[in-house]
């Protein structure tokens, strides 16, 4: 543990004469274990793997820290986080998550530590966007689901509710996903980051534990990998447009759009695509 002596890094900004510190860096049990870090595109499963981790990193001996989350409830953005967020990045004894690459702050442990990036196809991350903006998430300092993936702040319910699905995912795919998918192809490039995909991990989620336990190298008795799996493993039986697992099966963009939106879509995000193994659709011939 930390020692009590030991001045741990805070996040401030200057609020007239004066400084305002709004988050001070928890201790943690482990200074001597390397720091890890992990990023979502969100709707790629953002809650499974938070929740996944804060079963495992207690238990490799870290810390977990998502410092959007703490920002969230105190109804600060991403776009509006202090520059002083960076001091709170030690290589030491904690576990750092991301739903987002951040821009207002650096980040000065990429390519420094052990990585992992968690992305899904495009398409089905629009369908998905379009129900949580719709119907499940409400604003700042609300609900943890928002607070871990805070997709209405990103697009805004007024955009899903004045839109249909189809043109939703047309402006959104030109607009705030081929973006984000930009930076993390960049990300993707840097040194120990390993990437996984939605469609590879959400049928087989022991298999994935050990995989992310492997990648940070966490031992971690193979009873409790498999505990922290079966705890994330939610496959609801039909549709819920409302709630937070709304469905969990890859291709539901083939239900949800129509063809010509999803060669659209495509076009948009064709290089995104073809960089993270997602080819296009082919339809059926007649």
């Amino acid at each position: 543990m930390n020692s009590s002596d030991d001045k741990l890094p805070s996040v401030s900004y200057q609020d007239g004469d004066s400084v305002r510190v709004i988050y001070t860096l928890p201790p943690t049990p482990s200074p001597q274990l390397d720091s890890v870090l992990y990023f979502t595109v969100p709707k790629a499963g953002t809650v499974m793997l938070s929740n996944l981790l804060g079963c495992l990193v207690p238990q490799a001996g870290l810390s977990m820290v998502y410092i959007v989350g703490e920002f969230y409830q105190l109804g600060i953005l991403p776009e509006d986080a202090p520059a002083s967020t960076s001091d709170i990045f030690l290589p030491k004894g904690y576990c750092y998550g991301f739903p987002g690459v951040p821009e207002a702050f650096e980040i000065p442990l990429l390519g420094r530590v052990k990585t992992i990036l968690l992305v899904r196809d495009p398409r089905d991350m629009l369908v998905s966007l379009y129900y949580s903006s719709l119907l499940s998430h409400p604003t700042p300092g609300q609900s943890a689901d928002a607070i871990q993936d805070k997709t209405t702040d990103l697009v805004g319910r007024e955009s899903a509710g004045r839109l249909d699905i189809d043109s939703f995912a047309v402006e959104h795919a030109g607009g705030f996903y081929r973006g984000l998918l930009a930076k993390y192809r960049a990300l993707a490039t840097l040194p120990g980051v390993k990437i996984f995909r939605y469609e590879d991990v959400i049928y087989d989620k022991a298999r994935w534990v050990a995989d992310i336990c492997g990648h940070y190298g966490w031992d971690i008795p193979a009873d409790r990998q498999r505990a922290a799996a079966e705890q994330i493993d939610l496959r609801p039986e039909t549709e819920r447009p409302a709630e937070h697992v709304r469905q969990v099966h890859p291709g539901n963009y083939l239900k949800k759009l129509k063809p010509e939106t999803i060669a659209r879509v495509e076009d948009i995000c064709a290089e995104e695509m073809a960089f993270f193994g997602y080819p296009r659709h082919q339809p059926a011939s007649v």
